[in-house]
């Protein structure tokens, strides 16, 4: 079982909804209120706070994390459930990371998006 999030950077006036963005930034389609982001500037800022990250992936032996890029608009990272201590910092981590960049969080498994 693993536990998936995305990150996204969006403007006040965007009107989709998670799960539309979700789909189509997979697809590969253009979203009108949704930014391009710098992805390999968030990538190396993670690979920056998480030694021994490598070939878009982090693995501490009990928890890990991967993240999937999906230029030019979206990231996801899929990790170890956030059952417990280590793996709810490693996620707060990523996520403290990802605000940097002004992507706020969206949480497929509650349909939830984070301001």
């Amino acid at each position: 079982m693993s536990y998936d999030m995305w990150f996204w950077k969006q403007s006040k006036s965007c009107r989709h909804r998670p799960g539309t963005i979700v789909q189509r930034v997979c697809e590969g389609g253009n979203l009108v209120g949704v930014a391009k982001l710098d992805l390999d500037a968030i990538k190396n800022r993670i690979a920056n706070a998480f030694p021994g990250f490598k070939m878009n992936m982090y693995d501490a032996g009990s928890h890990y994390f991967t993240i999937d890029l999906y230029p030019p608009y979206a990231f996801q990272i899929v990790s170890t459930p956030p059952e417990n201590d280590d793996v709810i910092e490693m996620l707060n981590a990523i996520i403290d990371i990802a605000s940097e960049f002004k992507c706020v969080l969206y949480d497929p498994q509650t349909g939830e998006r984070y301001s």
